[in-house]
């Protein structure tokens, strides 16, 4: 049964967890609840409203497209052409022939554009999603950014102009800027060169603009809305706040942990100890330095971590018991590689178990005194009491279990997430 985190993903026994929505192959929707829970990083989008968006505003006719499919009703119709996969655009506007209607120097434009007050100093980020029907014979679509400090400059990864030699496809064009007090914003800049009326073939469609504080685009954020620190990574369970205040984002946007100072700190997690529990991960690493994949911690200095060691062995270790189980050396790699690891502690069976990308690599009995846990936190990232013991790399999934998960559905897991993250 497909569920929450992920096609065929064990549910049973989940007390709290996420998952990133991360594919090194693909974009992902902040609109499928299915599986992508993360929504992006946290940002302003500064373009306050798409409908009131200047220019060409009598020339178009207006659409919906969820990710999946057109809303047709009232409002909204089906313009003709599939969306983006898996892209959730919201409002989409699509401009047909004669939408071009200014004119300079025997030019015809077409231009959607905000003028947004900014900060003096501050560079920012404009992106947009475009289209351009197969018979379409515009000249160009670029972006472009006016009344910037230092210059208009691309965006690494993204184009700045519509490829009018891919027409028929959707593409995400960006351009940055460091502004200089109120900058104009045009995401699609229309040209049809030598024509005075407007006239062009085909359609041209235009959705999602965006412009954020900061060097890169952001996943779509509505116009005039912000998403804050606690929506931007959202619980499987929907129970706890997820705070990702003090991780760092890599340039798609994606949560990681830089070596220094990053974690996530949950508090009031359900913690399950003192009984069967599963912590289950996918992970990468970006060096061989002692790393905590994520822990408890009690006051007293009662702290449980997970982490790997610099000779790349994975530990479980609590202190307060000086009780671990660790595998041996070179069980994972660090060059970026991912790995589906989980830690199983099985009380009815009296033993600790790691699994790393879905076999059985270490076991140790579970003996001496009882692991407890009140009134604790729950740390991703970094060492439980202090946060000096940091991770070097992602997290992309994280999950905790209230019960020891088997063998089977381990694997189960494995099989799900390996072409995902190339495991």
């Amino acid at each position: 049964m497909a569920t929450a985190g992920g096609p065929n993903i064990e549910r049973d026994g989940l007390v709290f967890g996420y998952d990133t929505g991360a594919n090194p192959s693909s974009d992902f929707n902040h609109k499928n609840k299915k599986r992508r829970f993360f929504k992006g990083e946290p940002s302003t989008n500064l373009w306050d409203s798409i409908d009131n968006t200047q220019s060409l505003r009598g020339n178009r006719t207006q659409h919906y497209w969820n990710g999946k499919r057109w809303t047709i009703d009232g409002s909204y119709t089906d313009p003709g052409v599939p969306g983006p996969k898996n892209i959730y655009l919201g409002k989409v506007f699509k401009f047909t022939s004669g939408a071009l209607n200014s004119v300079w120097s025997g030019n015809s434009h077409g231009y959607m554009l905000r003028d947004i007050a900014t900060t003096s100093g501050q560079t920012y980020t404009m992106s947009a999603w475009v289209y351009a029907s197969i018979d379409c014979d515009v000249d160009s679509i670029p972006a472009v950014i006016e009344g910037e400090a230092g210059g208009e400059s691309t965006v690494s990864g993204f184009p700045a102009s519509y490829n009018l030699s891919n027409k028929g496809t959707w593409q995400r064009t960006a351009k940055k800027a460091l502004a200089d007090g109120n900058v104009r914003f045009i995401p699609t800049y229309t040209k049809k060169i030598g024509v005075t009326d407007g006239s062009f073939s085909g359609f041209f469609m235009w959705a999602a603009p965006q412009v954020v504080l900061g060097d890169r685009p952001r996943p779509y954020i509505q116009t005039g809305t912000s998403r804050s620190s606690t929506q931007s990574l959202i619980d499987l369970k929907r129970t706890t706040n997820i705070d990702v205040s003090n991780v760092s984002f890599d340039s798609n946007g994606q949560p990681t942990f830089d070596g220094t100072d990053d974690n996530i700190l949950i508090n009031n997690t359900p913690h399950v100890w003192n009984n069967s529990v599963s912590l289950d991960a996918v992970v990468s690493w970006n060096d061989d330095s002692r790393s905590i994949v994520f822990g408890n911690y009690n006051v007293g200095a009662n702290d449980i971590n997970f982490e790997k060691l610099t000779g790349r062995a994975l530990r479980f270790y609590w202190n307060r018991g000086e009780r671990d189980v660790q595998t041996s050396n070179n069980v994972v790699t660090t060059t970026g590689n991912y790995h589906y690891i989980t830690f199983i502690r099985d009380t009815t069976a009296n033993e600790f178990r790691i699994y790393v990308d879905g076999i059985l690599v270490s076991t140790s009995a579970n003996s001496g005194t009882n692991i407890t846990s009140t009134g604790s936190t729950f740390r991703i990232g970094s060492d439980t009491r202090t946060g000096t013991t940091v991770h070097n790399g992602t997290i992309p999934i994280i999950k905790l279990y209230n019960r020891a998960l088997s063998a089977q559905e381990i694997k189960q897991n494995y099989n799900t997430y390996k072409n995902r993250f190339n495991i």
